[in-house]
């Protein structure tokens, strides 16, 4: 028997849920800041390629607020981590399709 099946039924939808999430898109844009470079193409590039619901991870040395705005219209939510000394983790979050929808 597949040990997955075993033990209560709120294991099992915990574990099921939690492999149904996408794994989260790292993208550290720190290093072509640092050569001058302009990493939004790179970072939308990424962003239409997250799944409803996956992560779009990016760290930076500074909080991007225009950012916000244009992934927000594609709709993603964010949150901002500070580092210290290592930056800034900002978190993009694909909203579901009933996300979007307005649904509950």
């Amino acid at each position: 028997h597949d040990a997955r099946h075993g033990g209560s039924t709120a294991e099992g939808t915990d574990s099921d849920m939690a492999d149904s999430l996408p794994p989260d898109t790292l993208l550290d844009v720190r290093p072509d800041l640092a050569r001058g470079e302009e990493p939004l193409s790179k970072i939308l590039t990424a962003a239409r390629g997250i799944e409803p619901g996956g992560r779009l991870v990016v760290r930076a040395p500074f909080v991007p607020v225009p950012l916000f705005g244009v992934l927000a219209k594609l709709g993603f939510e964010n949150e901002t981590e500070n580092l210290g000394p290592e930056g800034f983790r900002i978190t993009f979050r694909s909203r579901t399709a009933a996300e979007a929808a307005g649904e509950p």
